[in-house]
């Protein structure tokens, strides 16, 4: 929206706590919940306004707490492919 307002992080104590939360390990979505705004990409937009670097880089160069994600981190090893010969060559690929 053009013309709207001021963010609400222009407000200093807002930005404490926003960075602070983001130090606590807190995900940005929360944090952006927490401090008022509607989605978590406005947010890191302001921050990166305010601060001038987006919010998950401010945390890992200050040291904050960083959470594995529930799912998606951790690989699996890759499968291998199946042998079937009795010499354990594995199969042809095939061009199409």
């Amino acid at each position: 929206m053009f013309g709207g307002g001021p963010s609400p992080l222009a407000d200093p104590e807002t930005l404490a706590r926003a960075k602070e939360l983001l130090l606590l390990g807190r995900s940005i979505d929360l944090v952006a919940e927490q401090i008022g705004f509607a989605r978590a990409d406005s947010f890191a937009w302001a921050f990166l306004r305010e601060v001038g670097i987006r919010p998950g880089a401010w945390r890992t160069a200050n040291g904050g707490v960083l959470r594995p994600r529930i799912c998606g981190v951790f690989r699996s090893p890759p499968r291998r492919r199946r042998l079937h010969r009795p010499d354990d060559k594995p199969m042809p690929r095939y061009k199409r």
